[in-house]
């Protein structure tokens, strides 16, 4: 009697010491051992910082996929902005060829000169100048 509970500590001992497969811990209840069923229902420490450390990685995980989310959201509702801003832009844009082109037809010119009083001319006078031949006759014009 005493050699068999001596080796099923044993192995027990190993088993806790050595790493199990994931398909090892799904085929039976990884959270107790087998020697454990019959004292009593008792958590292995391997076991239990096993289950602590996939906590720790699960509520890490879920804390970096809601940050994530904030930045995405944030970034979402600026290119929302950005777009609204470009849209109000182009009617802007828009409206000043409008008023450009009402500016500068002819109908709107010709008003223009009129309440600046300006007058078209009857007669244009133009100055033509001709060629110099020589440098002498230069120095005789000065």
């Amino acid at each position: 009697m005493r050699t068999s509970v001596r080796s099923m500590w044993q192995r027990s001992f190993a088993d806790s010491l050595s790493w199990q497969s994931p398909i090892a811990l799904v085929s039976r209840p990884f959270w107790r051992s087998p020697s454990a069923v019959r004292t009593g229902a008792r958590l292995r420490p391997r076991t239990a910082l096993g289950l602590v450390l996939i906590i720790l990685l699960l509520s890490a995980a879920g804390w970096l996929y809601l940050e994530q989310t904030a930045v995405i959201k944030e970034a979402h509702q600026s290119i929302g902005l950005l777009q609204e801003m470009q849209k109000a832009q182009e009617r802007d844009i828009r409206y000043l060829q409008v008023q450009v082109a009402q500016q500068t037809s002819m109908e709107q010119v010709f008003r223009y000169a009129q309440a600046l009083r300006l007058q078209p001319e009857d007669r244009v006078d133009i100055l033509v100048v001709g060629p110099l031949v020589r440098s002498e006759n230069l120095a005789q014009a000065r």
